[in-house]
């Protein structure tokens, strides 16, 4: 006859007293507030980079639109002298258009819509100089210098915008710099607020004058 040894039944586990489950959240609550933090630094710092490549992907394809239907083709970045355009696009939107020898407005890029940059990132300026100029007088906001402006967008003669023009060769009549900060754009009585986060980070997308060629600057490059 088998003899079958039975096997003594584990002791039952042991609960969690209050303390220590209050230990752990505690413990959990001061790695949170440790953690967040610095992710979110991250994210928003890393926000420029993402929209300096989104930025540049587009003048890229705006080039080779121009060259390849012999049109001159513009990508708009809105600030506050634009008027007509979807609001939450002043210093975050960007979208393609063709236009005439006099810079005005003639029809959407085909399959084409506004984008916007991530969150943490702003379309400070679109113009001739390298980096980003403040106003002395505060609140301190971006300052274009010489820009081009693109008229009657949409149809509508009171609507304008700034942007990078390129030609059907594929240049740009201007060394074009699209400036971006790490920041937020804050709505004020009908117009819209920089709010920089950290000036130093920054970088430039710039459009060379004579062959459209896009290249990226960074500070202390």
């Amino acid at each position: 006859m088998r003899l079958r040894h039975s096997q003594p039944a584990a002791p039952a586990g042991r609960p969690f007293t209050l303390i220590e489950l209050l230990t752990v959240m505690l413990i959990a609550g001061i790695m949170l507030a440790i953690t967040v933090p610095v992710v979110v630094k991250i994210t928003s710092g890393s926000s420029v980079e993402a929209a300096s490549r989104m930025i540049g992907a587009q003048l890229r394809l705006a080039r080779q639109e121009a060259i390849v239907k012999r049109r001159r083709v513009a990508i708009l970045f809105p600030a506050n002298e634009a008027v007509g355009v979807p609001e939450e696009a002043r210093f975050l939107g960007f979208r393609a258009c063709y236009v005439d020898d006099n810079d005005e407005w003639t029809a959407w890029v085909e399959n084409t819509v506004w984008t916007y940059v991530p969150v943490g990132a702003v379309i400070a300026e679109v113009d001739d100089d390298n980096g980003i100029q403040w106003t002395g007088s505060a609140p301190q906001q971006p300052r274009d210098d010489t820009t081009k402006i693109v008229k009657n967008v949409d149809g509508t003669m009171a609507n304008e915008s700034r942007a990078v023009i390129f030609r059907p060769t594929g240049r740009v009549g201007l060394q074009f710099s699209v400036s971006i900060v790490e920041g937020a754009v804050i709505p004020s009585g009908g117009t819209a607020t920089v709010q920089a986060k950290n000036r130093d980070n920054w970088i430039d997308v710039r459009a060379n004058q004579y062959t459209g060629r896009v290249s990226f600057v960074r500070p202390g490059v």
